[in-house]
């Protein structure tokens, strides 16, 4: 393996103070990776990573923590981009993505050496095989959601193409920033102290056995199911959210699903910003009764959305609830309230419309798009555009033993209870995408 290092080409002179979601999230590392059918130039993605760090600074930095305070200082030390040679195909690696393979794509980040400003905040891997390549990144919760990682990876895309590239909108503070532009208004903090109990029963419940699963489900497939179950009063996100919900709650034996939990990217719901970086997101959640079906719960689930920030937006009762004053002890218990340690919360994200299949850094758009880690907990799952850009996938972790009943006849039958034709693939791999 060849590591390039790369240092961006203008000097960076500010601190970032980070803002308490953005602290809260310092311990994860996600990655995701785009695959292509032709190969790339590594010194190309590398000079053109070197112009797009000059803009998102915050990527370059090194952090700086002091008990809850989190900012990023500016270093010159550069970020790495691993180069690693392989005579496996592309589709080998693809393959690698649905059997949790995911150290053989993805570079390596420790949130430890992180905490001691001991090590980079990003790192980028390309991956040339005899027909393509994989582009994969990782980088620190904290510097931003997964919108902020597509903004730099859009710029570096067009800097890579040598086209224009825009620049984000950061702040030096980012918590303040937010302070004085979010509404008053909302719900309960997103942080909460748990029992002894709860603890323990979380810390059981992250460690549950899980099994990636992916569900790829035509365009054709969903505005069957959208118009079985809400029409245009729902999108087809919630669509889609309701009836996965349905049938795992179907499938589990004894039931135990009763909430939805959707993650609300909140930039433009309040005005703010879309090129803002950080993480400017927060949950709706929704309690599901045994009797409520796809329909119903489809249907209450856009009403809150549309509710949001009135009756969920946390940000405000977080930060109280960061000032508070507590024992040691209570610190230590601090954990998010979407950690449900009875394990029955369905945690969705959605990433739609970002235009992941535009990022072009060669002269292919991508033939795939996926994330590279294991989410923490079971029940998380994320809604991304399919291969070639017709329809969703549904990517997730279960228990293994619902993974399996999922996977099975009865899980197939249970996806096709709407006239969908054909079929949505339940895979943990992925199918062939069509030639670009």
């Amino acid at each position: 393996m060849q590591t390039l290092r790369v240092i961006p080409h203008r000097a960076l002179e500010r601190s970032i103070r980070c803002s308490f979601a953005d602290a809260m999230m310092r311990r994860g590392i996600p990655a995701m990776g785009l695959f292509y059918r032709e190969r790339l130039d590594p010194q190309r993605l590398a000079d053109a990573l070197g112009r797009v760090l000059s803009d998102f600074e915050v990527y370059a930095g090194r952090f700086v923590v002091d008990g809850d305070a989190v900012s990023v200082v500016p270093s010159q030390a550069g970020v790495t981009l691993e180069v690693v040679h392989t005579e496996q195909r592309v589709q080998d690696l693809m393959d690698a993505v649905g059997a949790e393979q995911y150290e053989r794509i993805a570079p390596a980040l420790s949130p430890r050496l992180q905490a001691r400003g001991a090590h980079a905040l990003m790192a980028a891997r390309v991956t040339l095989t005899p027909d393509g390549s994989v582009l994969a990144f990782s980088w620190n919760h904290a510097i931003g959601d997964l919108h902020s990682t597509i903004l730099l990876l859009r710029a570096w895309a067009q800097q890579c193409r040598g086209l224009p590239s825009e620049a984000p909108f950061d702040v030096e503070d980012r918590q303040a920033y937010l302070d004085e532009r979010v509404p008053a208004a909302g719900g309960p903090a997103c942080l909460r102290v748990f029992s002894a109990r709860e603890l323990f029963k979380s810390v059981r419940y992250v460690a549950t056995r899980k099994t990636r699963v992916d569900l790829q489900f035509t365009g054709a497939e969903l505005d069957a199911l959208r118009a079985a179950v809400g029409g245009s009063s729902v999108s087809l996100v919630d669509a889609l959210a309701a009836h996965v919900f349905c049938v795992l709650r179907r499938l589990q034996s004894p039931a135990q699903l009763s909430r939805m939990i959707t993650v609300i990217n909140c930039r433009k719901r309040l005005g703010l910003p879309l090129g803002i970086l950080g993480n400017v997101v927060d949950v709706v959640r929704r309690n599901i009764e045994p009797t409520e079906g796809t329909a119903q719960i489809a249907r209450g689930l856009r009403v809150e959305i549309d509710a949001f920030a009135t009756r969920h937006l946390s940000h405000h009762a977080t930060a109280a609830f960061h000032r508070s004053p507590r024992s040691r002890l209570e610190r230590l218990r601090v954990l998010p309230a979407l950690l449900d340690p009875e394990g029955g919360s369905f945690i969705v994200s959605s990433v739609v419309n970002a235009g992941l299949y535009d990022l072009q850094f060669a002269d292919a758009r991508p033939a795939l798009f996926s994330t590279l880690m294991r989410f923490p907990m079971p029940f998380m799952a994320i809604i991304v555009e399919a291969p070639g850009g017709d329809g969703l996938t549904v990517s997730m972790h279960l228990p293994k033993a619902l993974a399996g009943r999922l996977l099975s006849p009865e899980g197939t039958s249970l996806l096709r209870a709407y006239p969908m034709a054909p079929a949505p693939r339940a895979t943990r791999t992925f199918a062939q995408p069509s030639p670009v």
